[in-house]
């Protein structure tokens, strides 16, 4: 079987819990994020 990589958009809190859950789940997630950082949507 072919594994397939994981792609989560963007870094905000969802994001960044949904990517847990997946390195939890034996999956390595590639995030991706628009901003400077992780956060930057809801970084003060």
């Amino acid at each position: 079987m072919v594994e397939l990589p994981v792609a989560v958009i963007g870094a905000g809190p969802q994001g960044l819990a949904a990517g847990a859950h997946l390195l939890e789940r034996g999956l390595e997630p590639l995030v991706f994020e628009a901003g400077d950082g992780p956060g930057a949507a809801v970084a003060g």
